[in-house]
């Protein structure tokens, strides 16, 4: 029976373990007292190396916890999920962890304070499938509770838990998205990434499981390249062929690991086909061979995550020939159009950015509805793209409205009926009250808004913006129909015009 092994983190005692540089890098930060975070593919090495890890860690005295949070049950309550979490400590510890005051249990440190008691020595928690608590609630008050921790750490008694502590985070996952910005931890970790096998070290598994194998690695290689997985996973397959020479069973199972490795290959491409921004990339690597490796465009990022893509210079091409070839005959993405111009990419802006508003729901409101609205427009959703803008700036423009003077709101509303151009005087319907622009449409808001002043600008709302938002109704998309791919200029001048007025509106 092969000792090759593909199915979960490779046991302490087998030979078919290959140490990994992220293993070293993790050890170093952490024995420096640094948080870290672990990023890589699925399938890709991470929970073995945590494994060993987490015994090297105790053997340099460092009392060690590993947590593997998708084994986490369904959880009704938040308490009852840092219980679950409690448990899986107490069982890696070897010692069963006290319940904390029932007026403590929704909190993350009560929990940690009853399984490290105060005084003890350093503590490591390392965190496996980091991304695996699925209510969104429970996620943020967990990840936002161990951020607070690090703010702890530079005041908090000798002896504290915020003071031994140190995280290992591990998973698949954006980290941007996974957990509100504000209530991340993954901000203040040492970020790693898992590396690949080399050539020499598929070399030397080989030899120490079947050393027969060796002559071939280098083919197995070269086509797989550096995915621990799929090596051990086609070695595998060519020992369990035992009716036909060597070296018939290695290539037939080289020729099939497009069926063999068919769920690894499902868990990526079916992120990839579920979001056009990652298919239209992954389509640009099929036709030319490469995509351009824009700087902060998260899914650019997000495909060297997921295994799928390596960088190569300025470029991302794809990490072995395997996954190339799945991509070409996927009819999902085959089908993509040409990859936008990373001309056309659009991002969110800073919470920052929006400081000038003074009604802390509006800023809110604004900032949800840009940040969704970039993310809109890089999946290629051009028309919720072009709702989302227009309603950032509604909120901006009704943040201004409401904090002006009565006397100053009047005497605009005055003002626009000097204007030549019917379309720019203000028309108030009998759903609105003119001393509360809450109750406006958007029409009337731009046409006010032009005749306010901020410092020495005169602001010039669009109404193209406006237009372009009231796409969302079926009944107006109706009347001038474009297919959504042909959107693409609207949503990039909608962000342009959101940013002129942001721009005009700062003091």
């Amino acid at each position: 029976m092969s000792d090759f092994y593909n199915q979960g983190a490779v046991p302490l005692a087998s030979p078919a373990y290959i140490p990994r540089k992220f293993e070293t890098d993790i050890f170093q930060e952490v024995s420096t007292g640094k948080w870290v975070l672990l990023l890589g593919p699925r399938q890709h090495g991470k929970s073995t190396g945590l494994v060993r890890l987490a015994a090297k860690f105790r053997n340099a005295g460092l009392l060690t916890a590993l947590v593997d949070l998708q084994g986490l049950p369904p959880c009704a309550s938040f308490p009852q999920l840092l219980g679950c979490f409690a448990d899986q400590i107490g069982r890696s510890v070897a010692s069963a962890i006290p319940r904390p005051k029932t007026e403590d249990q929704g909190n993350v440190v009560a929990w940690l304070d009853a399984a490290f008691p105060p005084g003890g020595p350093p503590v490591v928690v390392i965190i496996d499938e980091a991304a695996s608590i699925e209510n969104t609630e429970f996620r943020n008050a967990f990840y936002g509770q161990i951020r607070q921790i690090s703010s702890e750490r530079a005041f908090a008694p000798a002896g504290a838990i915020a003071t031994r502590i140190r995280f290992v985070f591990a998973g698949t996952f954006r980290p941007e998205t996974l957990v509100q910005e504000h209530n991340s931890p993954f901000n203040v970790c040492q970020s790693i990434e898992t590396d690949d096998v080399t050539c020499e070290q598929a070399k030397t598994l080989a030899d120490s499981v079947r050393p027969e194998f060796g002559v071939f690695v280098a083919k197995a290689h070269a086509a797989l390249n550096g995915q621990p997985f799929l090596l051990q996973t086609v070695f595998q397959e060519t020992s369990r062929r035992t009716e036909m020479p060597l070296e018939s069973a290695f290539n037939e199972a080289l020729d099939n690991m497009q069926q063999v490795a068919g769920p690894h290959l499902e868990g990526i491409f079916s992120k990839v086909v579920g979001n056009p921004g990652l298919a239209q990339k992954v389509a640009a690597m099929v036709r030319e061979g490469q995509t351009d490796l824009v700087p902060a465009d998260s899914d650019c990022a997000f495909l060297q995550i997921l295994g799928l893509a390596k960088r190569q210079g300025s470029k991302l091409v794809f990490r072995n020939s395997l996954y190339a070839y799945v991509a070409k005959v996927c009819s999902q993405i085959a089908a993509m159009p040409a990859q936008q111009s990373a001309l056309t990419a659009v991002f969110g802006i800073p919470k920052t950015d929006l400081a000038l508003m003074k009604d802390d729901d509006l800023r809110a409101i604004c900032f949800s509805a840009y940040d969704g609205a970039a993310k809109a427009h890089s999946y290629g959703s051009y028309r919720l793209a072009l709702t989302g803008f227009g309603s950032a700036m509604e909120s901006l423009l009704l943040d201004l409205l409401i904090s002006l003077p009565p006397g100053e709101l009047q005497t605009a509303i005055n003002a626009t009926a000097t204007e030549r151009d019917n379309s720019k005087k203000v028309k108030f319907s009998s759903y609105e009250t003119a001393t509360d622009p809450k109750t406006w449409r958007l029409v009337n808001m731009i046409n006010v808004v032009r005749k306010v002043r901020v410092a020495a600008n005169a602001l010039e709302p669009s109404h193209a913006l406006r237009e372009w938002r009231n796409l969302v109704h079926p009944a107006v998309a109706m009347q001038q129909f474009a297919d959504e791919s042909k959107l693409a200029p609207e949503s990039v001048a909608a962000s342009a015009l959101f940013a002129i007025l942001l721009r005009n509106m700062t003091p």
